[in-house]
């Protein structure tokens, strides 16, 4: 099981394809086509069959009555992924999910607009949807989607996990919900953006946990489940009691497992959360009990080390900035074999979750520089970057991606077939999407 924590605050894209004030009251409901209690990973949008998105509807739909629907965005257009991940969720709070098919990272925004339009308007149309409960859900790039997801249409809160909000100036409606796992290179965008989103006064929580650059478990997921129907059951006038005492029995259940003398941080942290949540709903006595057990003084402590190690993992960043244009693969690869060496031999959990982080990073910034440089057609530096970018994340089917690329640039059409062999391989055995590049397909023809 993995262990979740949480820290305390601590620092018009899309064109609306339907008119109107959203209500689909007159809508379509007939969907005997769809089978509830399953995921139907491949449905068509009624106006444009182009674009599709998976679906579970959870066993007790009907259209009689109005169900709460999560967008959700794959930055690898794998709509089943999180849709199958969450379902038993989905199930239990009676949700519906919705995972797009037809939007990915490196699409223009002019295609993201076109599927996001199309996936709302098929889903409020042929649904019975809960209008005060939309929410965008995203990971990495997809988060970013689902923020832009939001700018169009009225959404209620934004999940995003690994990645944040795609413009932090623009005007937000809309509540947020971090979530980044403690060795995922994206962990100092979400904190940042906690900062920035409390200071504007905008609704937002920030949780993290045990983990990298990844969709969260379901133990994580459920706690934001219960957040969002928190929310909701404070407004109503008529209060489910058998859900709430359902809920507050699972937060308990998870406070008492927390450790407060080797974890006050993250303790205090999720006691607030959760009695400012409940508040309103149920006396959480259990949690104002546990929470007046911390030692402020020893919080202090450890909030002081994180910190430094936040402020320590920036500069690092910056001079891996830097390093990139000055530093060959030889040097990277000795880079990173120090800071591995670091992180096993560090006892301090924020120092090597730091260094896990900045590994990660080492790879996300090859990738970042090695395909712009592709897609400016920049060879050298194309192949300068990409044997960095080998050095630092040898095991990456992208790094064999871009290499085949770089070949069928070249016209090296034998060179470019054996990388993408290698970059299929990988994609097969990490069980990913496998990419197709139209210059890769021309120089897989003339290799034959």
């Amino acid at each position: 099981m993995k262990k979740i924590m949480y820290l305390p605050v601590l620092m018009m894209f899309f064109i609306v394809a339907c008119s109107g004030s959203g209500d689909n009251s007159e809508q379509n409901n007939s969907v005997s086509e769809f089978k509830t209690g399953i995921v139907n990973k491949n449905v068509k949008c009624s106006k444009d069959s182009t674009i599709s998105y998976a679906l579970y509807l959870p066993s007790n739909y009907s259209g009689d009555k109005k169900f709460p629907v999560i967008f959700s965005f794959d930055p690898h257009a794998v709509g089943s992924q999180p849709v199958e991940l969450y379902k038993d969720l989905a199930e239990n709070f009676g949700v519906i999910l919705v995972g797009s098919n037809s939007t990915e990272n490196g699409m223009g925004p002019e295609d993201i607009k076109k599927a996001g339009d199309a996936i709302y308007t098929d889903v409020i149309s042929r649904f019975s949807i809960e209008t005060s409960r939309i929410y965008a859900l995203g990971f990495s790039g997809g988060a970013k989607v689902a923020s832009l997801f939001a700018s169009a249409f009225k959404i209620n809160t934004v999940i995003g996990c690994g990645g944040g909000i795609a413009d932090v100036n623009a005007k937000i409606n809309y509540d947020f919900i971090g979530i980044a796992g403690t060795r995922d290179f994206n962990f100092l965008e979400l904190i940042s953006l906690n900062q920035n989103l409390s200071a504007k006064k905008i609704s937002n929580e920030f949780i993290m946990f045990e983990g990298k650059h990844e969709w969260p478990g379901t133990e994580v997921m459920k706690q934001v489940f219960i957040l969002l129907d928190n929310k909701e059951m404070v407004k109503s006038t008529q209060k489910d009691e058998a859900k709430i005492k359902s809920n507050y029995s699972y937060i308990k259940s998870v406070s008492d497992s927390i450790n407060i003398n080797s974890e006050p941080l993250e303790s205090y942290v999720f006691m607030q959360r959760f009695i400012q949540s409940f508040s309103g709903l149920i006396d959480p006595l259990e949690l104002k009990s546990r929470i007046a057990e911390i030692s402020t003084e020893n919080l202090q402590d450890i909030q002081m080390k994180l910190n430094t190690c936040l402020v320590e993992e920036i500069k690092l960043q910056q001079d891996y900035v830097k390093a990139f244009q000055t530093e060959n693969a030889d040097w990277w690869k000795s880079e990173l074999e120090r800071v591995k060496k670091l992180e096993g031999q560090t006892s301090d959990r924020f120092k090597s979750q730091m260094y896990s982080r900045l590994i990660s990073y080492m790879s996300i910034v090859a990738y970042s520089y090695s395909n712009n440089a592709l897609k400016n057609k920049d060879l050298v530096n194309a192949q300068k970057f990409l044997l960095i970018y080998k050095a630092v994340d040898p095991e990456n089917p992208d790094v064999y991606f871009f290499y085949a690329k770089l070949s069928a640039m070249k016209n090296e059409n034998e060179k470019a077939a054996m990388f993408y062999s290698q970059a299929v391989e990988l994609w097969k055995a990490k069980k990913m999407k496998i990419q197709k590049d139209p210059l890769i397909d021309q120089a897989l023809e003339k290799s034959e």
